[in-house]
C-alpha cells in the first residue's frame, strides 16, 4: 500500500508501508566460555555446556552459538597460525 501525503495541491512525501509487517529476527546468541572457564576447556566440557543449552530451553529461545573463545589452541605454526589442542579438543 502506498500513501501519498499532499499538502496544498503539492505531493509532499511518498511513503510505502508493506502490507504485512515482516517478523523480526532474533539476534546471534550464544553461550562464551570465556565467561566462567577462562582457558581451563576441553571437549567434554564444551560439549557439556551444549547439551545444557539445550536441556534448559535456550536452545529453544534462540540460543545456537558456542564460542570457543580462548584456550582450544595447543600453539601457533610456522605462519603464526593457531592450531587446536588435538589432545583435549575437536575430536570427531
Amino acid at each position: 500500500m502506498i500513501k501519498t501525503i499532499f499538502l496544498r495541491r503539492s505531493v509532499i512525501s511518498y511513503c510505502y508501508y508493506p502490507a504485512k509487517p515482516k517478523a523480526l529476527k532474533s539476534p546471534m546468541m550464544g553461550w562464551s566460555s570465556w565467561n566462567n572457564f577462562r582457558i581451563h576447556i576441553d571437549e567434554k566440557l564444551i560439549r557439556e555446556q551444549a547439551d545444557a543449552m539445550i536441556s534448559s530451553g535456550l536452545y529453544d529461545a534462540g540460543y545456537r552459538y558456542v564460542n570457543i573463545d580462548d584456550g582450544y589452541f595447543e600453539g601457533r605454526d610456522n605462519n603464526g597460525k593457531l592450531f587446536a589442542d588435538a589432545e583435549n579438543l575437536l575430536r570427531e
